[in-house]
């Protein structure tokens, strides 16, 4: 009877251990490794025979939840398959320029001066490479967007020399 009071109190303990590390909305920032460890530990949670409800309850999530990360590891293959997709947006996804345009406009950044294409500026600015999309490619874009492309291209702010 001791022991299995014993028992059960441990099992209280690490559910309680475990529900203050629980998945929460406030979460939703976290790395893929942040989001995998939880993950594993509840499906090896229900391995050790838990049920999915005390398994959710520990790591305060849905019940779905839980089976969903259950049916992942079962039948898609173990422990990897519980590692999230990438988030956010694909590389290069809602740019404002085309791939061409961006080539070409690197080109022309390194091999002309401003003055030389008649932009009215001296040297390469944010503005000059603002002005010189809108002429070339018929499009306006902001110069922060600008400012992106060229941290992105490798392009650093210099100082003129005096």
């Amino acid at each position: 009877m001791w022991q299995y009071l014993f028992e059960h109190y441990i099992v209280m303990i690490l559910l309680l251990v475990m529900y203050t590390e629980c998945m929460t909305n406030e979460n939703l920032h976290l790395s893929g490794k942040e989001l995998y460890d939880p993950r594993k530990r509840a499906v090896r949670m229900k391995r050790n025979g838990h049920t999915h409800a005390a398994v959710a309850e520990a790591f305060g999530v849905g019940d779905s939840t839980v089976r969903k990360w259950w049916a992942l590891f079962k039948k898609i293959g173990g422990f990897k398959a519980l590692y999230p997709p990438k988030r956010g947006r694909k590389e290069g996804q809602h740019r404002c320029l085309t791939t061409e345009q961006e080539h070409e406009t690197r080109r022309l950044i390194t091999q002309k001066s401003p003055d030389q294409l008649k932009l009215g500026f001296a040297l390469w600015t944010r503005r000059a490479v603002v002005e010189l999309i809108r002429e070339h490619f018929g499009m306006t874009i902001s110069i922060h967007s600008v400012g992106r492309y060229l941290k992105r291209w490798g392009f650093t702010p210099q100082k003129p020399l005096k």
